[in-house]
């Protein structure tokens, strides 16, 4: 009996499906195939299961569950707290725990931020750093 092999294809022009490169993004990974179109998979991995570190319990309660809705979200989101609630910590939080999902990464933020942004990144994210 001949060796059966399985052969995926495209959803799109149901060419042969030859990977070329990969990239995760939260809980989604997005495969790019030779020919040329771009297919998502969804990777089940909740805020639940994850391991936080002695950090975590620093964060109030809202900013926790703003770290878990940015990750839900596969960080496609807005966080529009009010002044003073913890944005920037909320954000870092997010990044310190899914690090190697969503690196590399550029912040874009107003000059006038840019020395706390920093002060705060070396803080949240020493480890990384």
């Amino acid at each position: 009996m001949p060796a059966i092999k399985i052969v995926e294809k495209c959803p799109k022009c149901n060419k042969v499906a030859l990977v070329s490169s990969t990239r995760t993004l939260g809980s989604k990974k997005f495969l790019t195939l030779k020919c040329g179109h771009t297919i998502t998979e969804q990777q089940l991995v909740t805020s639940k299961e994850k391991v936080r570190d002695i950090v975590w319990n620093k964060l109030y309660p809202y900013q926790q569950e703003a770290v878990e809705f940015i990750e839900k979200s596969n960080f496609n989101c807005l966080v529009a707290d009010p002044m003073g609630a913890g944005k920037t910590i909320e954000v870092l939080g997010a990044i310190r725990y899914n690090f190697e999902q969503v690196t590399p990464i550029i912040l874009v933020v107003k000059s006038s931020l840019k020395y706390n942004w920093a002060k705060e990144i070396l803080k949240w994210l020493e480890k990384f750093v």
